[in-house]
């Protein structure tokens, strides 16, 4: 969506994922994938920080201080990432609350802080119609082979976009990804 309304799109991957199956040479095809997705999509730019899997919650401070920096040289109006405070259940995972966590210390130390937009929300407050990028979207999911058995959709997924699409009442099933928008002033966040 971001990428069709002009903005140039750049995806930053704490961990390659080598340890979230087997296979040899598991980190090198995940940023492989991860870059096919983000060809799919149309990002400008895919930059990895090399940090361990399953180990980024060992890293949190000097995580804050990477993503600060990254504010400071890409002066991004918005920062998407997980919902750390409030994460939708039952998948909850360590690395993704790690980034979280050291994304939102990053943006609250920010002198000019962007927005934070948190998708994986038990608390969302935006709903986005994302039927004009739908095709696009499924073709980068289907990237991340390793990840998604062969390619194909993954079935949890088909569910929440059938129930969000009755949900809004948009007319096609596939219609809507909520998320939890963060604003910074200078005191505290909306």
């Amino acid at each position: 969506m971001c990428v069709e309304r002009g903005a140039e799109v750049c995806a930053v991957v704490a961990t390659d994922g080598e340890r979230g199956g087997d296979g040899h040479e598991l980190g090198a095809r995940r940023r492989a994938e991860q870059e096919q997705a983000a060809r799919t999509l149309g990002y400008r730019k895919v930059m990895f920080l090399g940090y361990p899997d399953r180990a980024l919650g060992k890293h949190r401070a000097a995580l804050a201080v990477v993503v600060g920096a990254l504010l400071e040289e890409i002066h991004p109006d918005a920062v998407f990432t997980f919902d750390g405070q409030s994460p939708k259940r039952p998948y909850v995972h360590p690395d993704h609350q790690a980034i979280a966590g050291a994304v939102w210390s990053a943006c609250v130390a920010a002198p000019h802080p962007p927005e934070l937009v948190l998708f994986n929300s038990r608390r969302p407050n935006v709903s986005v119609d994302v039927r004009c990028v739908l095709r696009r979207k499924i073709a980068a999911l289907q990237a991340h082979r390793s990840q998604v058995a062969g390619g194909q959709l993954p079935r949890p997924l088909r569910p929440v976009w059938k129930w969000a699409g009755r949900r809004t009442g948009f007319p096609l099933v596939l219609a809507e990804e909520r998320f939890r928008l963060v604003r910074f002033d200078a005191a505290h966040p909306s």
